[in-house]
């Protein structure tokens, strides 16, 4: 379906749905011009048109952003990491208990991946957000290829989810991320599953390839 026509069918929804993205764009004010409701409504259809979700699975993405904003806001950044995993599920309408999977990664929009960066970037004032990972991962590999466990590691002791020779648990997450150090969030929506230090590593490089083929 071409853009023109997901436009044109946008401007046929009910009133009611109209009125939401009003809402929702003045609570957008004092953001970049490129994240309109209209442009994400354009972006989110396209991944979701061989999905049943309808106009019903995307006002919940909508206004999974507007709740993560307010969070954001707020420097409530513990709440907004597991916002953001909720919205990212949410875009790929994967059920309670599944985890976003490399599998997954090829038909997660780039937009999305802009969007939820954008935010986090500009509200914790270049301190958290995909890209800022992206930077350190970048200089943990170096001039290597190969993303191995002792760079993974690296990585984990820049941004605090590696301490003293042993990765992030539930634990460590509900009580160490008040004084989290640069790169630490978004925090669930980098790491795959629940084993870190095994299953992990080889997502997160690819999530990070992900990023860069989005330009994020």
């Amino acid at each position: 379906m071409e853009k023109l026509e997901l436009l044109e069918q946008f401007e046929k929804q009910p009133g009611e749905f109209e009125a939401f993205l009003l809402e929702l764009d003045i609570e957008r004010a004092n953001l970049s011009e490129k994240v309109t409701p209209k442009q994400l409504y354009i972006e989110v259809i396209q991944i979701q048109t061989q999905k049943t979700g309808g106009l019903d699975h995307l006002y919940k993405v909508l206004l999974g952003y507007t709740k993560l904003e307010l969070l954001l806001k707020k420097k409530k950044w513990k709440d907004a990491d597991l916002q953001t995993v909720k919205i990212m599920d949410k875009v790929l309408n994967l059920k309670s208990g599944e985890y976003m999977s490399s599998e997954d990664l090829p038909r997660f929009s780039c937009y999305d991946l802009c969007m939820i960066n954008d935010l986090w970037i500009k509200y914790s004032n270049n301190m958290f957000g995909f890209s800022i990972q992206k930077n350190i991962y970048e200089e943990v590999l170096g001039q290597e290829t190969n993303f191995d466990s002792g760079a993974w590691q690296r990585f984990g002791k820049r941004v605090g989810w590696y301490k003293e020779k042993k990765w992030m648990d539930d634990n460590n997450y509900q009580n160490g991320w008040k004084n989290a150090p640069k790169g630490y969030f978004p925090l669930n929506g980098s790491v795959s599953g629940e084993d870190w230090s095994r299953d992990s590593k080889d997502y997160f490089s690819e999530f990070m390839s992900k990023l860069k083929e989005c330009d994020v």
